[in-house]
Protein backbone atom coordinates (compact mmCIF):
# COMPACT_ATOMS: atom_id res chain seq x y z
CA UNK A 1 0.00 0.00 0.00
CA UNK A 2 2.88 2.35 0.72
CA UNK A 3 3.76 2.25 -3.00
CA UNK A 4 0.33 3.68 -3.86
CA UNK A 5 0.56 7.47 -4.18
CA UNK A 6 -2.78 7.85 -2.42
CA UNK A 7 -1.40 6.28 0.76
CA UNK A 8 2.24 7.42 0.48
CA UNK A 9 1.89 9.92 3.36
CA UNK A 10 0.21 7.44 5.72
CA UNK A 11 2.26 5.89 8.54
CA UNK A 12 2.90 2.13 8.27
CA UNK A 13 0.75 1.34 11.33
CA UNK A 14 -2.18 3.16 9.74
CA UNK A 15 -1.82 1.16 6.55
CA UNK A 16 -2.16 -2.04 8.57
CA UNK A 17 -5.69 -0.91 9.47
CA UNK A 18 -6.65 -0.84 5.77
CA UNK A 19 -5.56 -4.37 4.85
CA UNK A 20 -8.61 -6.22 6.24
CA UNK A 21 -10.93 -4.05 4.12
CA UNK A 22 -9.23 -4.69 0.78
CA UNK A 23 -10.64 -7.11 -1.78
CA UNK A 24 -8.33 -8.71 -4.36
CA UNK A 25 -9.46 -8.65 -7.99
CA UNK A 26 -7.65 -10.39 -10.85
CA UNK A 27 -8.32 -9.07 -14.34
CA UNK A 28 -7.84 -10.72 -17.72
CA UNK A 29 -6.43 -8.67 -20.62
CA UNK A 30 -9.03 -6.17 -21.92
CA UNK A 31 -11.37 -6.90 -18.99
CA UNK A 32 -13.17 -3.76 -17.78
CA UNK A 33 -12.74 -2.72 -14.17
CA UNK A 34 -14.66 0.57 -14.42
CA UNK A 35 -17.16 1.65 -17.08
CA UNK A 36 -17.71 5.30 -17.94
CA UNK A 37 -21.13 6.51 -16.78
CA UNK A 38 -21.73 3.74 -14.21
CA UNK A 39 -22.09 4.68 -10.56
CA UNK A 40 -19.10 3.59 -8.53
CA UNK A 41 -18.04 3.74 -4.91
CA UNK A 42 -14.73 1.87 -4.86
CA UNK A 43 -11.15 2.84 -5.46
CA UNK A 44 -8.63 0.41 -6.92
CA UNK A 45 -4.91 0.12 -6.25
CA UNK A 46 -2.84 -1.55 -8.99
CA UNK A 47 -0.74 -4.31 -7.45
CA UNK A 48 0.56 -5.74 -10.72
CA UNK A 49 0.00 -5.15 -14.39
CA UNK A 50 -1.17 -2.01 -16.14
CA UNK A 51 -4.59 -0.41 -16.65
CA UNK A 52 -5.75 1.62 -19.65
CA UNK A 53 -7.98 4.66 -19.13
CA UNK A 54 -10.37 5.83 -21.87
CA UNK A 55 -12.76 8.76 -21.87
CA UNK A 56 -15.45 8.96 -24.57
CA UNK A 57 -13.63 6.23 -26.50
CA UNK A 58 -10.28 8.08 -26.53
CA UNK A 59 -7.16 6.81 -24.77
CA UNK A 60 -6.33 9.09 -21.85
CA UNK A 61 -3.52 7.44 -19.92
CA UNK A 62 -2.20 4.21 -18.43
CA UNK A 63 -1.98 3.41 -14.74
CA UNK A 64 1.03 1.38 -13.59
CA UNK A 65 1.73 -0.64 -10.45
CA UNK A 66 1.14 1.48 -7.35
CA UNK A 67 -1.32 3.69 -9.21
CA UNK A 68 -4.85 4.33 -8.02
CA UNK A 69 -8.09 4.70 -10.00
CA UNK A 70 -11.58 5.49 -8.77
CA UNK A 71 -10.38 7.50 -5.79
CA UNK A 72 -12.84 10.33 -6.31
CA UNK A 73 -15.79 7.92 -6.52
CA UNK A 74 -14.67 6.30 -3.28
CA UNK A 75 -15.08 9.67 -1.58
CA UNK A 76 -18.13 10.88 -3.50
CA UNK A 77 -20.05 8.14 -5.37
CA UNK A 78 -20.96 9.60 -8.75
CA UNK A 79 -21.01 8.28 -12.32
CA UNK A 80 -17.54 7.20 -13.45
CA UNK A 81 -15.82 9.67 -15.77
CA UNK A 82 -13.78 7.07 -17.67
CA UNK A 83 -13.59 3.41 -18.63
CA UNK A 84 -10.66 1.49 -17.15
CA UNK A 85 -9.56 -1.87 -18.58
CA UNK A 86 -6.63 -4.20 -18.02
CA UNK A 87 -3.85 -3.76 -20.60
CA UNK A 88 -2.78 -7.33 -19.81
CA UNK A 89 -3.20 -9.62 -16.81
CA UNK A 90 -3.60 -7.36 -13.78
CA UNK A 91 -4.17 -7.57 -10.04
CA UNK A 92 -5.87 -4.75 -8.13
CA UNK A 93 -7.04 -4.20 -4.58
CA UNK A 94 -10.49 -2.65 -4.08
CA UNK A 95 -11.53 -0.43 -1.18
CA UNK A 96 -15.17 0.68 -0.87
CA UNK A 97 -16.53 4.08 0.09
CA UNK A 98 -18.02 2.66 3.31
CA UNK A 99 -14.72 1.16 4.43
CA UNK A 100 -12.69 4.21 3.44
CA UNK A 101 -14.98 6.58 5.35
CA UNK A 102 -14.96 4.28 8.40
CA UNK A 103 -11.15 4.35 8.33
CA UNK A 104 -11.20 8.14 8.06
CA UNK A 105 -13.44 8.39 11.12
CA UNK A 106 -11.09 6.27 13.19
CA UNK A 107 -7.79 7.60 11.88
CA UNK A 108 -7.19 11.31 11.34
CA UNK A 109 -3.60 10.84 10.12
CA UNK A 110 -4.73 8.45 7.40
CA UNK A 111 -7.48 10.78 6.20
CA UNK A 112 -5.07 13.74 6.17
CA UNK A 113 -2.58 11.77 4.07
CA UNK A 114 -5.22 10.74 1.54
CA UNK A 115 -6.55 14.30 1.30
CA UNK A 116 -3.01 15.66 0.71
CA UNK A 117 -2.46 13.12 -2.05
CA UNK A 118 -5.77 13.99 -3.75
CA UNK A 119 -5.06 17.71 -3.58
CA UNK A 120 -1.65 17.16 -5.22
CA UNK A 121 -3.27 15.13 -7.99
CA UNK A 122 -5.95 17.77 -8.59
CA UNK A 123 -3.33 20.53 -8.73
CA UNK A 124 -1.33 18.56 -11.29
CA UNK A 125 -4.45 17.94 -13.38
CA UNK A 126 -5.31 21.63 -13.23
CA UNK A 127 -1.90 22.52 -14.75
CA UNK A 128 -2.67 20.62 -17.95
Amino acid sequence: LKAAALFAQAPEEDLAEIAPFLASIYLDPEEALIREGEIGDELYIVVSGKLKVERRGEDVTEIDEGGVVGDLAALDPEPRTATVTAAGPAHVLALSNDHLLALFESNVELSAGVIQSLVRRLRQADRY
